[in-house]
């Protein structure tokens, strides 16, 4: 799978080793990995997930799931520039 922000193996196999509960995903909600911690949590296995779209995840409500982490995403954007 090619990742958009071209993370090596190694990269992606440490942020995949973290203790706490991460997923992380494309600009277009699109999941390139989640930690050991989240997978073992939310009994799901890796190749379940990658390559996913985020809203499949979280089906009850996609469309607000979709709206909300867009704008916690652009919110996050932006904070980070200050």
């Amino acid at each position: 799978m090619n990742h958009p922000a071209s993370l090596s193996k190694e990269v992606l196999s440490v942020y995949e080793k973290l203790p706490d509960l991460y997923l992380l995903i494309s600009p277009d909600f699109l999941v390139i990995t989640a930690t050991d911690a989240y997978l073992k949590a939310m009994h799901l296995q890796r190749f379940a997930v990658i390559g996913k779209q985020l809203s499949l995840l979280f089906p009850d409500n996609a469309a607000y799931l979709n709206a909300q982490f867009r704008e916690l995403l652009l919110f996050s954007a932006r904070s980070d520039r200050h």
